[in-house]
């Protein structure tokens, strides 16, 4: 009997097993489309950087031009310098050192525009980390981070606090946001209901296993409506 009654329970977990594995695969597969997305919006960015370098020599030829008389060729210049704008369209509001995250920044901030929300960045993103794996963190946090916000039914602003520093092959990340009430957390794990969990569990998974990845460490924390996610990742 007790052999008979371990089957199901070996099925289930089997099941369950093969769920998570395949929900996993699939976020995997979302963050690297995300990953070449935010690619493609940090190249159109650093077009657009590199063309604001090279307009105020531009301003000095077609000033130049017209001085001479030469309005044809000013025109043409000035089709050049539209084209140039044209193909740059995306303008990144954030420098934080990684072009991908810069990208995936100014995406979640006309996000959280909607909710009355802020982004803040200080300090400086290493390069060494892999694109996808920069989606994930940043992704999944901030994403989680809006969605509180989201929640928070005053029409007053709201700011989410992002640090980061790189130091002895090192990085430290810090994201802060406030909640409408006090988180309570267990051995880093969030007890709340069981829609938050299922919404929130594999966004926090998929931080970890990154975390885990890079020989490093994932801390949250709740105090006083005010939520933190601290990272550290080896670099070296």
């Amino acid at each position: 009997m007790i052999v008979g009654a371990a089957f199901p329970i070996l099925n289930i977990n089997s099941y369950t097993k093969n769920y998570y594995m395949k929900q996993s695969e699939n976020l995997e597969n979302q963050f690297k489309v995300q990953a070449d997305y935010y690619a493609s919006l940090a190249k159109s960015n650093f077009e657009l950087r590199q063309f604001r370098h090279d307009y105020n020599n531009m301003k000095i030829g077609i000033s130049e031009l017209i001085k001479e008389g030469k309005n044809k060729d000013a025109l043409n210049m000035l089709d050049y310098c539209d084209n140039q704008l044209l193909s740059a369209i995306s303008i990144c509001k954030f420098d934080t050192g990684n072009n991908i995250v810069d990208a995936l920044l100014t995406d979640k901030q006309a996000k959280a525009n909607a909710y009355n929300t802020q982004l803040f960045f200080k300090g400086a993103i290493s390069n060494k980390i892999n694109p996808t794996d920069l989606c994930v963190i940043f992704g999944n946090a901030l994403d989680n981070a809006i969605e509180a916000c989201e929640k928070i039914k005053s029409y007053e602003s709201k700011a989410i606090q992002i640090n980061c520093e790189c130091t002895g092959g090192f990085m430290f990340l810090t994201i802060k946001n406030p909640v409408s009430k006090d988180i309570f957390i267990h051995n880093n794990t969030i007890l709340t209901s069981k829609e938050d969990k299922k919404s929130h569990g594999f966004g926090l998974l998929s931080i970890n296993r990154v975390t885990k990845k890079y020989d490093g460490n994932l801390s949250l924390s709740c105090i006083n409506k005010e939520f933190t996610i601290s990272i550290d990742l080896c670099l070296l």
